[in-house]
């Protein structure tokens, strides 16, 4: 098979060809995987990863230090809704203003 060929804007970014994108099977908010060469003269190859894109609770996880125990990623997630929904029982008992 021949190369497919695209091309990298200023930006750093590539068009996935279709024909790549249909032998990986990949559909939008998929993520691929860039394998490097040893040396620079080798080909990376492109793949399907095994997994979806993390959510940002698990991308943020552990970012800030604290005295308390840590939460895993789904504990956060939870604390988080119930937060919202606090705050959002909190805000309709208040009274509007005049």
């Amino acid at each position: 098979m021949d190369d497919l060929l695209a091309v990298v804007t200023r930006k750093g970014q590539v068009t996935i060809p279709a024909q790549v994108r249909k032998a990986l099977d990949l559909k939008r908010g998929d993520v691929v995987a860039f394998t490097l060469p040893d040396n620079p003269a080798g080909k990376a190859t492109v793949s399907r990863a095994a997994r979806k894109r993390p959510s940002v609770v698990e991308r943020t996880y552990g970012a800030l230090h604290s005295s308390l125990p840590a939460l895993s990623p789904e504990e956060e997630a939870r604390a988080f809704e119930e937060g919202v929904a606090e705050d959002v029982e909190r805000r309709s008992r208040l009274k509007p203003l005049e």
